[in-house]
Parts: C-alpha cells; sequence; structure tokens
C-alpha cells in the first residue's frame, strides 16, 4: 500500500497549477475566475486547501481544474 505521511497532493498541485498557468495566476486571481464561472469559493478558502488544512471536494477539483485547462487526475499524480 503507498503511504504518505503528508497526504495533501491535491492542494500542492492546485498551488503549482496556479504559478504555471500563463499567466500565473495568484489565490485571488484563481477565486475570480471561480466566481465569474458560477461557483462561490472565497481565498481562503483556496490558501487552507493549498496548505493542508482543509479538504477540497470532488466539485471543487472539478471547477478549479476547469479554470485552470487541466484534466482532474493532474491534480492527483507527483
Amino acid at each position: 500500500m503507498f503511504y504518505m505521511k503528508n497526504n495533501n497532493i491535491v492542494g500542492k498541485r492546485i498551488s503549482i497549477a496556479r504559478k504555471i498557468h500563463n499567466p500565473p495566476m495568484t489565490q485571488e486571481d484563481l477565486v475570480r475566475e471561480l466566481q465569474l464561472k458560477g461557483f462561490n469559493m472565497e481565498r481562503g478558502a483556496i490558501a487552507k486547501i493549498e496548505t493542508g488544512i482543509r479538504k477540497v471536494s470532488d466539485y471543487e477539483i472539478l471547477n478549479i481544474a476547469k479554470v485552470l485547462d487541466l484534466e482532474v487526475g493532474w491534480f492527483f499524480d507527483e
């Protein structure tokens, strides 16, 4: 069985995805784009997800992936 001490792969990947996006996005940029697409999320939620304080739902990952133009599976690769 695969075991990781830090089990927050998705949060780290969201942070990476924002930074490699063209153009790079801040947490505020990501929230703004999510809201423009009708998905209400606050910057604090993104910050907590990225730092592992808050879990992320499948629906949130789906919407974040759409905004960042990535496949959902990308968030689970290491």
